[in-house]
């Protein structure tokens, strides 16, 4: 039975904690219920193409480990959230739970981030929709379904050295620290997650963006600085919002399913307060542009690369364990941002889209105070806000920020989210 250990899941295994599991939900809504059988069988055809992802986490006395799983993929009936690596999930990384109109896919963010979830989401829902509909499903970028499987595909984006690009570097300065919402004496963290979502016209908001020279995420970024710098107009820390980044085009491991993702901090500094909203605009793109420049992206890899790499070679489960809390603190994870965000784009599920009202993302990661999670499904924008404390103020101001600039909205949920749970 195959196993091994995969260097970019450090911080995503040995971080984990009861309330932070670094595990991801991600909700699709259809237009009809779900049929539980059906269900059934399109994810067992789905994962035949798949196999590298039925894997259980192990831990040894030289630390984690992914082992080889031949059980079937745990598809049941229900909305409360599971606890993956679990005999509930047949010890597997992936767990599928479905209720009404609604799909729920948990995974650990150590096996995959949102490139790999597309891949296995494009396949479930190419499956499902084909008998559950009894249509010939048409779907962009689907051809890989009957093409052999890569080895690129299992291939952690840190196995092996990343040489660095030097042809265009940004200046060096020291690291900065950002305001940090669990100190600025607003917001108390009480272990649960909150999560509002919102709801925009796509078309309507994609004109906003652009007679303001924004996109989606730094639109949605500056708001979020403005709503922060309105509560805390004293604070000498600048809120700071980080944006998440793929690397895979620049270390040229376009089809790994593991998380090669990284972060450009959008810094919202006192200079920028007078501006329209169009000027911030046009400094968030300014910064983000400079900093996903390939070859400071392929650095930053190759820099990450280094210190996973190391945390791999240590001999014990304890000293690597040791080794990630001391990086956490040297990095000050804590103190760096403010707030994340993630947008995904559209994704183009083909003829399944007609079929589907709307998708949700949902990390469970208690070290970020406020998740912003973008995604669009047909016609619409969705925000999945996650905050781990119960209070308003953040959400309110915020709410006032997108009327101040025209940007039309409404909130279809509000409640507490249940925390699917790691069992390592």
């Amino acid at each position: 039975m195959k196993e091994y250990e995969a260097p970019s899941t450090a911080l995503f295994l040995y971080g984990i904690t009861p309330v932070s599991t670094n595990v991801v939900k991600y909700t699709v809504k259809f237009m009809d219920d779900v049929d539980g059988d059906v269900l059934r069988r399109a994810v067992d055809k789905s994962f035949e193409r798949f196999p590298y992802m039925k894997v259980s986490v192990v831990k040894t006395d030289k630390g984690f480990i992914f082992r080889e799983n031949d059980n079937p993929i745990s598809v049941e009936h229900g909305s409360k959230s599971p606890v993956l690596n679990s005999e509930e999930t047949n010890r597997q990384q992936i767990a599928i739970r479905w209720d009404g109109q609604y799909l729920y896919f948990y995974n650990t963010h150590a096996l995959m981030d949102g490139r790999g979830r597309w891949m296995l989401l494009k396949a479930l829902l190419y499956n499902y929709c084909s008998e559950r509909y009894s249509e010939q499903i048409t779907m962009p970028d689907i051809d890989f379904l009957n093409e052999p499987v890569d080895p690129a595909e299992n291939m952690d984006p840190y196995d092996s050295p990343i040489e660095p690009d030097f042809s265009f570097q940004l200046p060096q300065a020291a690291p900065q620290k950002a305001l940090n919402i669990y100190k600025a004496g607003i917001a108390h963290q009480d272990g649960r997650y909150r999560r509002i979502i919102f709801k925009m016209n796509e078309s309507k908001f994609m004109e906003l963006c652009k007679s303001s020279d924004s996109t989606p995420n730094t639109g949605i970024a500056a708001l979020f600085c403005r709503a922060v710098r309105k509560l805390h107009p004293d604070s000498e820390l600048p809120p700071v919002g980080n944006v998440c980044v793929d690397l895979r085009a620049a270390i040229g491991k376009p089809k790994t399913h593991f998380s090669t993702i990284t972060s450009v901090g959008l810094r919202f500094d006192r200079r920028m307060e007078g501006m329209s909203f169009s000027e911030q605009n046009t400094i968030f793109r300014g910064q983000l542009l400079l900093h996903t420049d390939p070859a400071v992206l392929r650095t930053t890899a190759s820099g990450m690369q280094k210190l996973m790499s190391s945390v791999r070679d240590l001999p014990t489960f304890e000293d690597k364990l040791k080794s990630i809390e001391e990086l956490s603190t040297v990095l000050g994870l804590g103190d760096s941002s403010t707030f994340t965000i993630s947008y995904s784009g559209k994704s183009d599920y083909g003829d399944c889209n007609k079929h589907i009202r709307g998708f949700l993302s949902e990390p469970f990661v208690s070290t970020i105070p406020v998740l912003l999670e973008i995604t669009a499904a047909n016609g619409s924008f969705f925000i999945s806000w996650i905050q781990c404390f119960p209070e308003d103020d953040y959400r309110r101001e915020f709410c006032n920020q997108l009327e101040e600039v025209g940007a039309q909205y409404e909130i279809i949920d509000d409640d507490i989210l249940d925390i699917p749970g790691m069992e390592l």
